[in-house]
């Protein structure tokens, strides 16, 4: 095999291993959403990053916004939870498109679920003011404790008119059921730090069974900042793995700085260059080495770039290679203006 050719296989396979490594640590999803029209804005609600398809996020809830000028705003929660999730978004246009027609639907009971299957086997959720295009349509109509409904119909050249009634009397009386609850398992890193759940009353302990709703968890150790974060418990036990972060390390060379945290052999920072450019580092410390593999992300012409990266301990500094660009950082004091993120 070429000499060449062996170089390059070798260094897929660390760079592989490298983000396979730090995906598992962080526990990043990636997300996708799909809209039609194709050009609607999206927006997530409950974070400040804004959206771009394949953005990396931590499990767990978030509200989407999806919006466009002439339709009407949908907003949605869902659920990051252990795998990339991509999700569609039909938006309502506020006005009638060329050649659609809508269903008006009244049905009992008001909060049953409805679904329309075309012609063509694609499955539309249902809500009131759909624009339909001509076409067979079977409407599937459900809800616990009720049998389900199917019905065909179909759109030709004007508005539809459908009446659903399910059983008015439900299959069974469905008596209250107790409250369920579940296992949090917690598994902090260093494993002797306390953990406390600061909304509850009862002294936490593994495997403590808890109510769907949401906790807030504190992890402190001595030499370590204390670190709280919200966790939700929705319909199954849940397990999380918690690393607390070494004290922020700062560094300064001119008017250039870099922030520097390190969760276990996870290290996750910044950089400011003297012009204000600000890249957002994220790597994995080589064991038994001074080396930190990083990636940078930054903005340019509003596009995020990434641009491989090398943090190098040197006697107490840090030397940063960045492409062509090599900077020796000195260690200083952090501050508010500079360890902010």
């Amino acid at each position: 095999m070429p000499r060449k050719l062996s170089y390059v296989i070798i260094i897929s396979l660390i760079i592989f291993q490298l983000f396979t490594r730090y995906a598992i640590a962080g526990e990043y999803y990636k997300l996708y959403i799909k809209t039609d029209p194709a050009d609607a804005e999206i927006t997530i609600r409950n974070i400040r990053p804004k959206f771009q398809q394949g953005i990396a996020l931590i499990a767990g809830r978030y509200e989407i916004l999806v919006t466009r000028h002439g339709y009407k705003p949908h907003r949605e929660w869902i659920f990051l939870k252990s795998q990339a999730t991509t999700i569609t978004v039909n938006l309502i246009a506020l006005t009638r498109p060329e050649k659609k027609y809508t269903l008006q639907l009244d049905i009992t009971p008001a909060n049953a679920q409805v679904q329309l299957t075309n012609s063509n086997k694609q499955v539309i959720n249902y809500q009131q003011g759909l624009w339909l295009s001509p076409d067979r349509y079977e409407l599937h109509a459900y809800k616990k404790g009720y049998p389900e409904q199917r019905q065909w119909f179909t759109i030709q050249d004007s508005d539809a008119h459908l009446k659903i009634r399910l059983d008015s009397q439900p299959l069974a009386i469905e008596e209250p059921e107790p409250p369920v609850r579940y296992a949090l398992h917690i598994n902090p890193q260093p494993n002797t730090a306390s953990i406390a759940l600061l909304n509850q009353k009862m002294t936490f302990q593994q495997g403590i069974l808890l109510k769907p709703g949401r906790y807030l968890l504190q992890l402190s150790q001595n030499s370590y900042p204390t670190r709280q974060e919200w966790i939700e418990i929705f319909d199954e036990d849940l397990n999380l793995n918690v690393v607390l972060s070494k004290p922020k390390m700062c560094f300064s060379q001119g008017n250039h700085y870099l922030v520097l945290e390190f969760f276990g052999d996870v290290v996750e920072g910044t950089y400011t260059t003297a012009s204000d450019q600000y890249y957002r580092l994220k790597g994995v410390q080589q064991a038994q080495t001074m080396e930190i593999n990083m990636l940078a992300l930054f903005v340019q012409n509003k596009v995020m770039k990434e641009l491989n990266t090398t943090l190098l301990w040197q006697a107490g500094d840090i030397l940063l290679v960045m492409g062509e660009k090599q900077l020796r950082f000195k260690q200083l004091k952090c501050t508010m203006d500079i360890a902010k993120p």
